[in-house]
């Protein structure tokens, strides 16, 4: 059997069955043979080790057919860490790039599907596999049975997360056609290469180093554990205004490659707008989490409230800073009842950042939950590189290649750099490279001072 050419087709059964003939492939006519270094002996946890090794030492690529051989391989062999790549192949299988005609589509995703969805709906799941036989074709019937009311665990999915906690069969009668997605397992979102992002982090935010080391550590851990889901601790941002802090919480999701919803609660007189209405009533709707990952279709978004010491305390309607507790504390967070959609949802893969001027006004609760980041301005030293950083956002809002601009003359430089030290805002420095980047672009060949 070509394995290179065939593992596309291949069922989980058909890789534990020929797991000694996989290996000897890999070992010996594989294109990467003299880098793998396995035998025949090796487990399924040293095969999903080695393909680790071999893609973050850079010595073989995540999309190529060896590395998705060995992770199918891992995945067949009940091995959990596999993250999400049997995942993208489901995706090809879907796509019109790959439809062999020697299987049955439905029938493969079906079998791939819930052996993946099984690892992360938790012990019931595993009792039931205890009972039948991997790859026996039950895996679309076990699917069926947890989604007909199994009871679902708030764990993690091979590359997937189950939202609702609650069993299936409960809240098919309370979802609208919105929230008919929260049904099944969602894909979770996120860069491939969170290390990548540090280093962007550090060169857009030099001022900021010190106080980002700890999201560093974060993306690191990330990155060698080979976690399937991209989430980070509560992140609260302080500093005066102006200063860039609600910018740097989306340029970390953009970064990130997580969809984001910014949320002000700023004058907020009740917590409507993050718990949701209960049912009951003709303006019901789910909390904000909920209504974000049911509009992203994606577990693991990016929510950012902002200005949140500017929100009403101790209201009759509702405490803002007291129902973030709920969202913020990851326990809850697993399994937070949400009075909109009547039912327990599992909201603890979102990353959280919070901004405010000032954290005097957030109850230590809060900011006990919270890593903090003492906003800096950047310093005039900083100016160029800055600038820089946004002349290369507004080409790319602006649907212009990078290598189309120029960084500005010095001369303007040193102007916006005397603008900086007056103005002091970031906002504004914004706005002057904006009308700047116009000129140029609207006046080929006229240099601006």
């Amino acid at each position: 059997m070509a394995y290179v050419l065939d593992w596309r087709v291949l069922e989980p059964a058909d890789y534990i069955e020929s797991k000694d003939k996989i290996l000897q492939h890999l070992t010996t006519a594989s294109q990467h043979s003299s880098k793998i270094k396995l035998t025949t002996d090796s487990s399924f946890s040293e095969i999903e080790q080695e393909a680790r090794r071999l893609a973050l030492t850079g010595q073989i690529d995540e999309r190529d057919d060896d590395f998705i051989l060995m992770m199918m391989l891992a995945a067949a062999g009940g091995v959990e860490a596999v993250a999400y790549f049997p995942i993208q192949v489901l995706d090809e299988l879907r796509g019109k790039s790959f439809r062999p005609e020697s299987c049955d589509i439905e029938d493969l995703m079906g079998s791939w599907d819930c052996h993946l969805r099984g690892r992360a709906m938790g012990s019931s799941c595993d009792q039931a596999r205890q009972q039948k036989t991997l790859g026996s074709g039950n895996e679309a019937e076990l699917l069926t049975e947890l989604e007909n009311g199994a009871p679902i665990s708030a764990s993690s999915v091979s590359g997937m997360a189950q939202i609702l906690v609650t069993q299936a069969s409960d809240v098919k009668v309370r979802l609208s056609s919105t929230y008919q997605a929260l049904k099944h397992p969602l894909p979770f979102g996120g860069a491939k290469r969170p290390l990548d992002v540090g280093e962007q982090l550090l060169a857009e935010f030099p001022q900021m180093a010190d106080q980002l080391q700890y999201l560093m550590s974060s993306l690191s851990l990330m990155a060698v554990s080979g976690q399937s889901c991209l989430t980070m601790d509560p992140i609260l941002v302080t500093g005066r205004a102006g200063v860039g802090k609600t910018y740097f919480a989306k340029r970390l999701a953009t970064l990130l490659q997580l969809p984001f919803h910014v949320h002000s609660v700023g004058g907020n007189s009740d917590n409507r707008s993050l718990k949701g209405t209960s049912m009951g009533w003709s303006t019901a709707e789910p909390c904000l989490p909920v209504r974000v990952i049911a509009q992203q279709k994606c577990p693991n978004p990016v929510i950012i409230i902002d200005e949140v010491e500017k929100a009403s305390r101790g209201s009759m309607n509702g405490d803002v800073q007291e129902t973030l507790l709920g969202f913020l504390e990851k326990e809850t967070s697993e399994a937070y009842f949400d009075e909109g959609l009547g039912c327990t949802v599992n909201l603890s893969f979102v990353t959280w950042i919070l901004t405010s001027n000032s954290s005097d006004k957030l109850t230590p609760q809060v900011r006990s939950r919270c890593q903090i980041l003492n906003w800096l301005p950047p310093g005039p030293e900083h100016v160029e590189n800055l600038v820089w950083v946004l002349q290369q956002k507004f080409a790319a809002e602006a649907g212009l290649p990078v290598a189309f601009i120029e960084p500005f003359p010095p001369n303007t430089i040193a102007m916006l750099r005397a603008f900086y030290k007056k103005s002091g805002n970031i906002r504004t420095l914004r706005h002057a490279v904006g009308k700047l980047m116009l000129r140029d672009l609207t006046h080929p060949g006229r240099q601006i001072h």
